[in-house]
Formats: C-alpha cells, sequence, structure tokens
C-alpha cells in the first residue's frame, strides 16, 4: 500500500509525458501558422514585412553613414531559385530608399541601363569603372564576366585592384552566381554579406533568402558566416517581393540577348585572347650569351643558309671555326631561329 506522500506514476502524470506533449503541440502550432500564412495570402493582399523594409534600410544607413562604408553583397543558389530577380528587386527598391532619403529619382542611384551588368565580362568592366557615390551595383550571373578559372586574366585583376579600393565610393555590389565558387576568390573572400536563396513563393509574388554577415578569424586563416546580427537582434530570413513588372520585362529582354552573344562567342571557336599582342618572352642570361656568339659567326653561317645550305653544312662551317661538337648540337636550333630559311 502506498503512504500518503507516495503517488502513482502514470503516463498522465508524469515528466516526460508533459515534456513530450508540449513538443508536439509546438510543432502542431508551428505547421498551422505556416498553413495559415500561405492560405491567407490566396485572399487578402499581404504588407511589406518589417524585415524586408529593416533590410533595405539596413543598406541605405550603411552606404549613408558618416564612416564611409559600402555593401558588397553575394548571392548564391541553383538555377532558376530567383536569384536574379531577388538582386533586382534589392538594386530597385534600395535606390528608391536612397531616393526618399537623398532627393532624385530611384534612377540616379541605380539605372538598369548603365548599373546592371548581365553575364557579359565587357558590362562588368564598364559598371566597374562607375565612380559615383552612393550608386548600386548589379553584377547578375558574374560567373562569366569574373570567373575564378580566368584568375589570371588581366581583366580579372584589373576589377579586383578597383574592388579593393573603391570603398569610399560608399555602392550597393551585388553578385549573384549559382555557387559562390564560380566567382573570383578576391571578390568572394571580401564581401560584406552573404545571401543564400530559401523557399520560394513565385506565384504569390515574392521570395525568401537567408543573409549571413561573413567574418574572418585571420589567426586561423578562415571565414566563418553567422547570421547578420544588428543591435543584438539576429535576422535570419528575409521576404523579398518582385520588383515592378517593366523592370522585370527589360531585365529579361536583355538576359536573352546578352545570353545570345556569350553563347555564340564561346560556342563559335573565337579566342579574343589571340588580338592580343604576344607577351615579349624574358630570355635568360644564358640564352642571351649563346645568341651573341652565334651572331659573332654570322659571316660564316649566313652565306649557307643564303644559297640553301643544309644544316649539315652549317655543322661542318662550324666545326671549322673551331666550335666543339656538344655545342654545335646546342647551337643548332638557336641557329636555325636566328636565320631562318627563306625558301
Amino acid at each position: 500500500m502506498l503512504s500518503g506522500t507516495q503517488q502513482l506514476q502514470t503516463p498522465s502524470n508524469s515528466d516526460w509525458y508533459y515534456q513530450a506533449r508540449e513538443t508536439i503541440e509546438a510543432r502542431i502550432a508551428l505547421a498551422d501558422r505556416f498553413y495559415n500564412f500561405t492560405r491567407g495570402l490566396q485572399y487578402k493582399p499581404h504588407g511589406e514585412s518589417h524585415k524586408y523594409e529593416f533590410l533595405v534600410e539596413f543598406f541605405a544607413n550603411e552606404i549613408t553613414g558618416p564612416y564611409d562604408q559600402d555593401i558588397s553583397f553575394l548571392l548564391v543558389g541553383n538555377k532558376g531559385r530567383g536569384k536574379s530577380m531577388c538582386a533586382l528587386a534589392i538594386s530597385y527598391y534600395t535606390a528608391c530608399e536612397l531616393a526618399e532619403r537623398l532627393g532624385g529619382k530611384w534612377t540616379d542611384y541605380f539605372n538598369p541601363d548603365t548599373n546592371m551588368a548581365v553575364i557579359l565580362e565587357e558590362e562588368a568592366n564598364k559598371v566597374m569603372g562607375i565612380q559615383t557615390k552612393y550608386q548600386i551595383k548589379n553584377y547578375d550571373d558574374i560567373g562569366i564576366g569574373w570567373g575564378a578559372r580566368n584568375w589570371q586574366d588581366q581583366d580579372n585583376k584589373d576589377k579586383n585592384d578597383v574592388f579593393q579600393i573603391n570603398r569610399t565610393d560608399n555602392t550597393v555590389q551585388i553578385f549573384s552566381v549559382p555557387n559562390q565558387f564560380l566567382l573570383d576568390k578576391v571578390p568572394r573572400s571580401l564581401v560584406s554579406h552573404y545571401g543564400e536563396m530559401a523557399q520560394q513563393f513565385f506565384a504569390h509574388g515574392f521570395t525568401t533568402v537567408k543573409i549571413f554577415e561573413p567574418e574572418t578569424l585571420f589567426r586561423e586563416g578562415k571565414i566563418i558566416q553567422p547570421y547578420l546580427n544588428v543591435e543584438r537582434s539576429k535576422y535570419v530570413l528575409f521576404r523579398i517581393p518582385k520588383p515592378p513588372e517593366d523592370l522585370v520585362q527589360y531585365y529579361k529582354k536583355r538576359r536573352r540577348a546578352n545570353k545570345e552573344l556569350a553563347t555564340n562567342h564561346r560556342l563559335s571557336g573565337d579566342n579574343r585572347d589571340a588580338d592580343k599582342p604576344d607577351k615579349p618572352v624574358k630570355k635568360n642570361a644564358g640564352t642571351l650569351a649563346m645568341e651573341r656568339d652565334i651572331m659573332g659567326l654570322a659571316h660564316i653561317v649566313q652565306p649557307i643558309v643564303a644559297r640553301g645550305g643544309s644544316d649539315s653544312d652549317i655543322d661542318e662551317a662550324l666545326e671549322q671555326a673551331g666550335i666543339y661538337k656538344a655545342k654545335r648540337k646546342r647551337w643548332m636550333p638557336t641557329v636555325r631561329r636566328l636565320f631562318p630559311k627563306t625558301s
């Protein structure tokens, strides 16, 4: 028999029962909120969320503040996940915020004709060259125009140099690529913010993106990417509404044209480097000394070449001039280059 202070343990009064029940109820409530949210979008207008307004305000605050800051934002996600529309929307709404604060029109801060590079390297170079303050620069699908595989290309080196020193222009630079490793290492390592595409709600006119603020651990030689944290508040997921329809149509038309240009250029076999002059070959001291010695015997070699003599004739003449066999063998390729046959 149980004493007065003892109680029979049953499922309804045990600790694990209440813990499991609270966990299940919390998960059910979360699922209900999500489904009610998505169902409600079909029947009533959904205003801009506070978090998205804060993202625009955050970008504008950074570049218009007193400390000469800029925003360099790398946006990644698989193909078809809405990266381009997300980058275009952030560019447009940030430009609207700047126009409201600083005056003028939104196109004064983000002109799609001049401030947006779509795929092509030539367009990326022009956008990088803009030095006006408070500009929004959108590099769409920049993995081709600023690719990691072309890290030795002079255009890449020039853009890397400018990217390191243009902080005081107070710009917002947005780079979109399917994978971060397609972008050159310099901008990839120095971006101030990093974004990953999350869930898409295309039918409802918006998409969601996760925003991170990379931190470099210099002593350990690595980069960590915590969520954006401002004033002790952590922001994880942001809702990005679709940009205006006329801007969307302009972007799609331009992308089609640039995609065709890039495809034809790469599949036609054209090599842009073929038009560039050959880089001078730096010769070592031994090669220069050998060429001087050979040219000192030009009065012997040149007449033989002029009358169509063979390599054996040249070798015999050099032997008679006192050049030993091993040196003649080593010299012969250079002799042919310095004294090419005319016929």
